[in-house]
């Protein structure tokens, strides 16, 4: 079998679709002469298990892509080329500084900045831009639906995420609209945690349903906040056992507003039911009293009926 510094050449061939390597093109020991562009280079280098040869094809391999990075004018054209570079190389990091100065659109800042190979400066550039161009879709969303896209395109816990997540709360017209997000997002979660239960740990679409788990949560949390605190609102403002009843309902289990809300209920009921001197007010205040086991309202209103009720002949 011919090789090719050490490699067979039937290998590289496949490697870079390159048969002229099998009829004959020679290179010499740690001569890359013979290698034409990033690609080849990149392929013998990927094939090779000499650490020598290795080091001397990833220097040339990132100075083939320098050279590439430098030429590129366009988005695309850098974009290209910095991929093509090796990972952690001169070659990379200055086509991602090129890169983040040709970007126009959230997609492209925000996939500049996940890029592994961003150096800081490019990385703080990207970010900054990619945060602004987010708020600015926030701010422009105007219906439910358009929030929770412009919300999925904010980088991660970051000031336009938060107010995406303002946003939406106000834009729900009642805690019980908040309520239905908010079990939606629990019940993804749940199905989340099952899914990873029955996922080999160590496969790729571990990795992803943990990375999607990770976001559900943090999306809950959020939710979670908003939701309690424009109970809260609400609590602080109700004044009727009907408000109170509703806001009892749709807050949060043991939240500020939820307890509030009980014992508003509970003492405006027991005002009601002392209060009513008919039976017709008192079977009206049993129903709006709070049905809890002990509850003093309830057995109040019970015993009074029983009271006024014509005794059994």
């Amino acid at each position: 079998m011919c090789k090719l510094l050490g490699i067979s050449t039937e290998s590289i061939a496949e490697k870079i679709g390159d048969k002229s390597l099998i009829e004959g093109k020679a290179i010499r020991e740690y001569d890359l002469s013979g290698l034409i562009g990033c690609d080849q280079v990149k392929a013998v280098y990927e094939l090779s298990e000499d650490s020598n040869l290795r080091s001397a094809l990833w220097k040339e391999w990132n100075r083939l892509s320098l050279q590439e990075v430098r030429e590129a004018n366009t988005y695309e054209e850098v974009l290209h080329a910095t991929n093509r570079s090796p990972s952690g190389s001169e070659a990379q990091k200055i086509g991602y500084d090129k890169l983040v100065g040709l970007c126009t659109t959230l997609e492209q800042y925000r996939d500049a900045y996940n890029a592994s190979g961003c150096g800081l400066k490019a990385k703080k550039i990207a970010f900054e831009n990619w945060h602004t161009l987010a708020l600015n879709e926030i701010k422009k969303a105007y219906t439910i639906k358009a929030i929770e896209i412009a919300i999925k395109r904010t980088p991660p816990e970051s000031e336009a995420e938060k107010r995406g997540y303002e946003k939406l709360i106000d834009f729900c017209n009642t805690l019980l609209d908040i309520r239905i997000l908010y079990e939606e997002n629990d019940a993804a979660l749940m199905k989340l945690k099952k899914s990873l239960e029955t996922t080999r740990s160590t496969s790729q679409k571990y990795k992803e349903l943990s990375e999607k788990k990770d976001s559900t949560t943090h999306r809950q949390r959020l939710l979670y906040k908003g939701w309690s605190e424009r109970a809260l609102i609400a609590a602080e403002n109700a004044q009727s056992i009907r408000a109170y009843t509703y806001i009892y309902h749709h807050s949060p289990n043991d939240s500020l507003a939820s307890e509030i809300a009980l014992e508003e209920w509970i003492s405006l009921s027991l005002r009601e039911v002392k209060k009513a001197d008919t039976i017709e007010k008192l079977q009206r205040a049993y129903k709006r009293t709070p049905k809890f086991k002990g509850s003093e309202a309830e057995a109040l209103a019970i015993q009074k009926i029983a009271a006024l009720l014509p005794p059994d002949r």
